[in-house]
């Protein structure tokens, strides 16, 4: 048998061997370690066979781009070697102690600045609804905005608020500043959007039986749609960009003891915070600074899989970034101050876990390198493979086809390969050089901290530029670079085949920079409303925004105010006892919900956050007539 024979055995071997894995996984046997073990081995042959015999070492340029190349690639292997870490074993929530005391007080920490009334208000009102002895719980809001109408809301509600003079160190510092005030033995802290259900501490509070626990955590879960979601129009077929990290990633990284926190939906206990001088400060991410430290004094953590609150994902293609941003900075931050790998009380694979963290953001650099080498390749001439196409796929194909199967078991089908492209894409070019900066030239301490807008209304479609920019002029490019190649006639190139994928998802990021309106946002949902007019009874078509508690008819549609009505939201049903007419402009009519009394308001928000918002519900609302 000859080389290339050999070669060739191998690629189809190892194919059917990854496939065999994956088969075995499918078919009951629902342990991956097989399946990643084999692909971190296809990997590592993969690496050495592209390092020492593909390489073109005979000009400089070429030199420069091969190494780029292997450098990007380096980062698949240690995305597999943290997924072996994450997924060798299976989650389960962490195992209950009996209670042994009474039950302990419960503060309840909102945290704003400067979100919108219709956003603050059911969040208020799902906390004073959670089911807890009254006498040990508390609701306080912590107001860095400082805003009368927030004090005023707060004495309606009968909660408790907080100010303070400045707002030094931000969130961190709210959240200091209200532990200081207080005297509750379970902290509970919650952004200003995150509405909690009424059995949020019922399903929390036992893992604090176990006096080592420091805090638990709960999924962020969102009721609206991301930008992805809405601006390609694939509403809830595809999942919530966060909900991998949330409903995937965490639960593993619990297995681990390296879960993280995540600033909202979670617990603490007082006197842990304490042993580490409250929440962290200093940088724009306190929130896994405040984890890390925890977990490094030898405080344990708890992660409950469940759907306990729902709030409002970024609603903007600019906000998205924003938040990307703050998030990747807040890491390189928290690396710089406090520190990953010399924390002494950390295991290695809890390092390794948190060390993640930083190369997953500044593997933005990647990308940036696989938009610009197809028209480096054209354009310049430049090779970085020099090798003959089918020994070169005998290698490579085993290793990508290992690393998409495990892709797909590892996300559990709350992503896809091309929708996870378009989301890394969108963000890489601004993301990367603000980690640059970050890295090589600090902000002042006294930077301003920029809070995730929440509670956007869009009325008028529109295009941000600002955001798809850089992604046009790489697609230009790109469109140059195909016509070159097709006009010159250049063979044997493998950049043209790379360029056609880019091109397709820099179009589809391009795209997503088309904001739709607000009538397109994640809180409003499609579905129709029955109203009894002269005629009879006439359907006109409604969406309904839970947050300002109104519906929004396309036409100018008759409704009686004051007759009662139900909101039918698949299998939920809600009377809406009044509908007062507040808008009729350009054929278009907007009602508000009255209810008759904030329990009757605190009732429908239970009912509504019970939905569950995961992908695979599709919401069919409507609303129809209740009652004479």
């Amino acid at each position: 048998m000859n080389l290339s024979m050999l070669v060739f055995s191998y690629g189809l071997v190892s194919m059917l061997l990854v496939y065999l894995a994956y088969l075995m996984y499918q078919n009951g046997n629902r342990n991956i370690r097989f399946l990643l073990c084999v692909t971190i081995i296809l990997q590592l042959v993969y690496l050495m066979y592209r390092s020492f015999f593909t390489l073109p070492l005979d000009a400089a340029q070429n030199i420069v781009w091969s190494i780029l190349i292997l450098v990007t690639e380096l980062f698949g292997l240690v995305q597999s070697v943290y997924a072996l870490i994450l997924f060798w074993t299976p989650f389960e929530e962490k195992e209950k102690m009996k209670r042994s005391s009474p039950l302990p007080s419960v503060d309840i920490f909102i945290a704003t600045y400067n979100e919108p009334l219709s956003v603050i208000t059911p969040t208020i009102v799902g906390a004073k609804n959670v089911l807890y002895p009254s006498g040990k719980l508390n609701v306080y809001v912590c107001d860095d905005g400082k805003r009368k109408d927030v004090e005023e809301l707060c004495a309606d509600l009968n909660v408790h608020y907080i100010t303070r003079e400045n707002n030094l160190h931000a969130k961190a510092g709210n959240l200091n500043n209200a532990m200081a005030v207080t005297t509750g033995e379970i902290i509970v802290t919650q952004d200003a959007d995150m509405v909690l259900k009424r059995n949020f501490l019922t399903e929390t509070m036992d893992h604090f039986n176990d006096p080592t626990v420091a805090f638990v955590q709960t999924p962020q879960t969102f009721y609206n749609l991301d930008i992805f979601q809405k601006n390609l129009k694939l509403g809830r077929r595809y999942a919530n960009d966060q909900d991998l990290f949330m409903r995937v990633l965490q639960p593993a990284r619990d297995t681990q003891d390296a879960m993280m926190y995540i600033g909202s939906n979670a617990l603490f206990r007082r006197s842990a915070l304490d042993s580490i001088g409250g929440f962290a400060s200093g940088v724009i991410t306190e929130d896994m600074a405040t984890g890390l430290l925890l977990q490094n004094k030898g405080w344990k953590s708890a992660f409950v899989n469940k759907q306990l609150a729902s709030g409002l994902s970024a609603e903007t293609v600019d906000d998205y970034i924003k938040q990307k941003n703050r998030w990747g900075r807040g890491t390189i931050q928290v690396l710089k101050k406090y520190g990953i790998y010399n924390k002494e009380k950390l295991s290695i694979k809890q390092r390794f876990i948190y060390g993640y963290g930083v190369i997953y953001w500044l593997s933005t650099f990647s990308k940036l390198v696989y938009l610009l080498l197809p028209i480096i390749v054209i354009f310049g001439g430049v090779q970085f493979i020099k090798i003959h196409p089918l020994v070169f796929l005998s290698f490579w194909l085993p290793s990508l086809f290992s690393q998409y199967l495990t892709f797909r078991i590892t996300t559990q089908g709350h992503t896809s390969l091309i929708v996870s492209q378009v989301m890394e894409y969108l963000v890489a070019p601004k993301l990367f050089f603000a980690f640059l900066r970050e890295l090589f030239i600090p902000r002042r301490a006294s930077a301003r901290f920029r809070v995730t807008k929440k509670g956007v209304t869009l009325n008028k479609r529109s295009f941000d530029l600002s955001a798809a920019w850089p992604h046009i002029v790489l697609l230009l490019f790109h469109f140059i670079a195909l016509y070159v190649y097709l006009v010159q006639g250049i063979t044997g190139n493998y950049g043209i085949y790379w360029l056609v994928y880019n091109m397709i998802i820099l179009s589809l990021v391009i795209y997503t920079c088309f904001e739709r309106t607000r009538f397109d946002e994640i809180q409003f949902f499609d579905g129709r409303i029955t109203i009894e007019s002269m005629a009879g009874i006439k359907k006109e078509h409604a969406r309904f925004d839970s947050n300002a508690c109104q519906l929004y008819f396309e036409t100018n549609a008759k409704i009686t105010e004051g007759k009662p009505y139900i909101l039918s939201i698949g299998d939920f049903k809600h009377p809406i006892m009044n509908l007062e007419i507040v808008e009729e402009v350009e054929n278009q009519t907007t009602a508000r919900v009255n209810f008759k009394s904030i329990d009757d308001y605190a009732r429908f928000l239970n009912d509504f956050f019970a939905l569950d918002f995961g992908h695979s519900y599709a919401p069919s609302y409507a609303a129809e007539n209740y009652g004479n």
